[in-house]
C-alpha cells in the first residue's frame, strides 16, 4: 500500500517540477517543503523520500482540513477529485499539495470525506546510536553540527 501511495505522491507532484531544478517529483516534494518550513522556522527536518517517510491516503473530514498550515486563500483548484498531500511536522499538517482544492472544500463546507495523502517522516534511533547504520539525514546533520563547532574544514572528513 505505500508503495502505492507514494506512486499517487509522484504523479500529483510532477506538476510541480521545475525543468532544470527538479529532477523527480520527490525533488520538487522537497523543494516545496523546505520552503514550507523555513517560512515556520522549524528545523533538522529529514529529506522526504520512500526511505525516510511513511505515506498513508486517509479520509478526514472538513472539520479536519481546518487544522491544516495552507500558504494562502485562493480556491481555484484545477482538479477537484485528486487527493491533497500533506507533511506532518511535529503536530502540525503543512499542506504541499492541494491548496487551492483544500480552500474550496473549507469553503464550501464539503460534507462527507476528503482524501488526503499524509507524509509522516520516520524517526529513528541512529542518532544517539553508533553500532545502527546512520541515514544520510543524520549523517549531514552531525557534519553542520561540527562544521558549526570546529569549522568548515574539519566537517569534510565526516562526509
Amino acid at each position: 500500500m505505500n508503495e502505492t501511495v507514494w506512486q499517487i505522491i509522484d504523479q500529483l507532484l510532477a506538476f510541480h517540477q521545475r525543468p532544470g531544478r527538479d529532477f523527480t517529483p520527490i525533488d520538487a516534494l522537497n523543494r516545496l517543503f523546505a520552503r514550507h518550513v523555513r517560512h515556520q522556522r522549524l528545523r533538522g527536518m529529514p529529506r522526504l523520500d520512500r526511505s525516510t517517510c511513511v505515506a498513508t491516503l486517509e479520509s478526514w473530514t472538513v472539520d479536519d482540513l481546518k487544522r491544516l498550515v495552507r500558504w494562502h486563500g485562493r480556491a481555484r483548484p484545477r482538479f477537484e477529485s485528486y487527493p491533497i498531500v500533506v507533511v506532518r511536522c511535529g503536530d502540525r499538517f503543512f499542506v504541499l499539495d492541494g491548496n487551492n482544492r483544500t480552500n474550496k472544500w473549507i469553503a464550501e463546507k464539503r460534507n462527507g470525506y476528503c482524501d488526503v495523502i499524509v507524509i509522516r517522516p520516520v524517526v529513528v534511533a541512529a542518532a544517539t546510536d553508533p553500532t545502527i547504520a546512520w541515514t544520510k539525514w543524520w549523517r549531514n546533520a552531525w557534519r553542520h553540527a561540527v562544521e558549526r563547532a570546529l569549522g568548515r574544514a574539519a566537517a569534510t572528513l565526516y562526509k
